[in-house]
């Protein structure tokens, strides 16, 4: 069957997923970046609820809380509104049934792979009855190995989730389902950490590689430098004869952590016409962790200038790892009336209301305490690039108790409304005319802001 995301890339045409870095394209169209002020061009819908990313919408949900996936392609953009020039995702969760069921799955697999699915559902009167759904995924073992050491990667997974479901009829004509979920994992791989084990190439050894960044010289250097330090005893990147193999100093994890998520639906089914809402609410927070300097070198020493007098060695740490988070909460609100009468004329029209609240924050640390107490602070105009003011003796930036290389900050709200209708007249079995009219306002505020610390060179 169709368990994964990556499993109906197989068998849709036009639709791809990037397992590496979680972003989702539909007939050419995707984002290339993962900046929140960036909109996607395909949209994420479980149970008709718009979710701004698909980490909790389509990523992590298990096979066992999915009835089925609608796969819609583009342009959307009357029915499914923001975000579908591309087309939609839509999944469909199993409901609560009439009659007691249970399910219960368990895996066993190679790398010390375990997963345990299990869900019961029934009724608890005549017009009530639930669902409950609950999923361990487990892999201690990664097929990348560390050559300096430490901890497999790839792959590797310790997560859960769960779900509660109400489904209930208040007489004839009224009817409603709810739907509150939870998400957690920890990964030593996608989306987002190490997913390979590098370029399979020779360590640049240049002290500060050509066209890169200044935040440090290059890591590679402390292989040819003198009184280098290191993790582990292997010297240079193994890749190059194992493709499995990497070395490095630091496990690089992605962890999602108070994912929470649920969902409203009322239909009142009157003569001619029903009268759905659909309301829900979702919020995550993701922290990707991952090595920068992709070496096991924990200090070497180099003459740097102009800070240091000639023939003056200086010690340097390249040890540094970046900390990429998500903080996002949404919530949206929306009113159909749909008909549902015979006859050749069909219309669906509606109102919709959503909100996001995200913050974006990524820092590059350094690993080890950097020499010096204090540094000079350069305050920069972002829009013309002009210094603004010069601060010395400042102390040193840090974060958690680390260094700080770099600070980029992205916060913001975003607000949408949109009145939409469709209709459809059918003349006969070969031909039907479809057309659609939306209305739609977005507001967003956006704010940014950017740091960087230079420790050995000063054209940061």
């Amino acid at each position: 069957g169709l368990n994964t995301l990556q499993d109906f890339t197989n068998f849709s045409p036009g639709l791809t997923f990037s397992v590496a870095n979680d972003r989702i394209g539909m007939r050419g169209i995707n984002r290339n970046t993962n900046n929140f002020g960036i909109r996607s061009g395909v949209s994420n819908y479980v149970d008709g609820v718009y979710y701004p990313s698909s980490i909790i919408a389509t990523a992590s949900r298990r096979a066992i809380m999915v009835d089925r996936t609608e796969v819609v392609r583009g342009p959307q953009g009357t029915l499914y509104g923001r975000d579908s020039i591309g087309g939609a995702l839509n999944l469909i969760s199993k409901r609560p049934t009439d009659e007691f069921s249970g399910e219960l799955y368990l895996g066993i697999g190679t790398f010390d792979t375990r997963t345990v699915d299990l869900s019961v559902s029934g009724p608890i009167t005549d017009w009530l009855r639930y669902r409950v759904v609950g999923s361990r995924d487990y892999q201690g073992e990664g097929f990348l190995n560390n050559a300096a050491g430490g901890d497999t990667e790839g792959l590797r997974t310790n997560g859960y989730n769960y779900e509660v479901q109400f489904e209930g009829d208040i007489g004839d004509s009224l009817s409603w389902f709810a739907r509150w979920g939870h998400i957690q994992w920890v990964k030593n791989g996608a989306p987002g950490a190490r997913t390979a084990a590098g370029d399979q190439q020779p360590y640049d050894t240049r002290l500060f590689n050509v066209g890169g960044s200044s935040l440090s010289p290059g890591a590679g250097y402390g292989y040819n430098a003198p009184s280098y330090t290191q993790i582990g005893s292997f010297i240079g990147n193994p890749a190059i004869d194992d493709p499995f193999t990497f070395n490095a100093d630091f496990t690089s994890f992605a962890k999602l952590e108070g994912a929470n998520d649920a969902a409203l639906e009322v239909i009142w089914e009157g003569p001619g016409v029903d009268v759905k809402y659909v309301g829900g609410y979702g919020y995550y927070n993701y922290l990707l962790s991952t090595d920068t300097d992709n070496t096991p070198v924990n200090s070497f020493q180099a003459r740097v200038y102009p800070f240091t007098p000639a023939g003056t060695l200086t010690t340097i740490r390249p040890g540094r790892h970046s900390d990429y988070t998500e903080q996002r909460a949404w919530f949206s609100n929306e009113i159909n009336v749909l008909s549902t009468y015979d006859g050749p004329f069909q219309f669906i029209a509606g109102l919709y209301q959503y909100q996001e609240n995200f913050g974006q924050p990524v820092y590059v640390l350094y690993d080890n305490p950097q020499p010096g107490a204090s540094v000079t602070r350069v305050n920069v105009n972002p829009a013309t690039g002009a210094v603004t003011g010069i601060s010395a003796g400042q102390p040193v930036p840090t974060y958690q108790g680390l260094t700080i290389g770099s600070l980029t900050d992205n916060n913001g709200i975003a607000n949408s409304y949109g009145v939409f209708t469709q209709v459809d007249y059918t003349f006969n079995d070969q031909w039907k005319w479809t057309g659609g009219l939306r209305y739609s306002a977005d507001y967003s505020y956006i704010t940014e802001r950017g740091r960087v610390t230079c420790y050995y060179t000063n054209t940061c």
